[in-house]
């Protein structure tokens, strides 16, 4: 007879957390992993903005375990390169808190499908989407005054993107 404690929890396990936070201001953003392939961003403020070196990353050896990212309300920016050859990323959810996509920011995520982006955006970056070559659909709020060059670039999947009034400037393609 056994008569110990059974987990029957289905709650996903922290896999790891990181401070994911812009280092100037007052950023206060984490990262968290969770074994279900759920990446959590929470706080307040800027993300960090990292480089062309994907190592930079401090989550860096866990991209193919990435599935899911959710951005929680408070987090104002998604930084440069954040995401970037993310490929097993199927699913985004991003707050109505978010005023920047930075560039590279979704650069080659060939898993992902659609996006919406939420209204009070501003911008999105230089090869923000770029090579996500399996987005089929993309929601573009009026609130974006400024898509950068090479946006989406490589996305074959799209068939069209209907473009805010409120846009001033569009980079090239």
């Amino acid at each position: 007879i056994y008569f110990g404690i059974v987990n029957k929890s289905n709650a996903a396990e922290v896999v790891e957390i990181w401070d994911i936070s812009e280092e100037f201001g007052e950023n206060n953003v984490t990262a968290t992993l969770y074994d279900d392939g759920n990446f959590v961003i929470s706080g307040t403020g800027k993300m960090e903005n990292y480089f062309y070196d994907a190592t930079s990353r401090p989550f860096y050896n866990e991209i193919e375990e990435i599935k899911k990212v959710e951005i929680k309300n408070g987090v104002t920016s998604i930084g440069d390169y954040t995401f970037y050859n993310c490929s097993s990323i199927t699913n985004i959810e991003l707050p109505d808190s978010l005023t920047s996509i930075g560039y590279y920011a979704f650069f080659s995520c060939s898993s992902l499908t659609n996006i919406e982006i939420p209204d009070g955006v501003i911008s999105i970056g230089d090869c923000a989407f770029k090579d996500s070559y399996n987005l089929i659909s993309i929601e573009i709020p009026e609130s974006v005054t400024s898509i950068s060059d090479y946006a989406f670039k490589g996305c074959r999947g799209l068939t069209g993107i209907e473009i805010p009034e409120s846009l001033t400037r569009i980079g090239v393609s």
